[in-house]
């Protein structure tokens, strides 16, 4: 959600305001505009809302061709966690052996879940799989 617009796949089931704008309608630079902020809904199941600021923005570099991270930190929160709540249970959970949880969520994960794990190469390689393709503004 960048200001009062959302851009996303509209949902033919789903036609209450706020009207979605079709993603490939826009660019990302488009649609942040003068926003410095923007929410960003992972997953609308669980619940997933992402706080986004753009911090700096760095002139286009011509052979930068896909989106790259250039750093991060920690784990994602492993996938079917049951969103926030169940992700404020889950480090307590593994990091405590005395935790009631603690063995059926290790199980879960397969054994180990390292928190502070963050992997740039393969973060990027799930970026670089993204297809760039010229996509039309709203207004052209």
């Amino acid at each position: 959600m960048f200001g009062h617009d959302h851009h996303g796949e509209p949902d033919p089931d789903f036609d209450m305001p706020p009207r979605v704008q079709r993603e490939e309608r826009s660019t990302l630079a488009a649609a942040v505009g003068a926003h410095k902020s923007f929410i960003d809904l992972c997953d609308v199941a669980d619940g997933w809302w992402h706080g986004v600021t753009v911090e700096k923005t760095l002139p286009a570099d011509p052979a930068v061709k896909l989106p790259q991270c250039l750093v991060g930190a920690n784990a994602c929160p492993p996938e079917d966690v049951r969103g926030p709540p169940g992700y404020e249970d889950f480090p307590a959970a593994i990091r405590d052996p005395a935790n009631e949880e603690h063995d059926a969520m290790l199980e879960w994960r397969g054994g180990a879940f390292d928190l502070t794990a963050f992997d740039l190469e393969a973060v990027n390689e799930t970026l670089r799989q993204f297809k760039l393709r010229k996509v039309r503004t709203a207004s052209g």
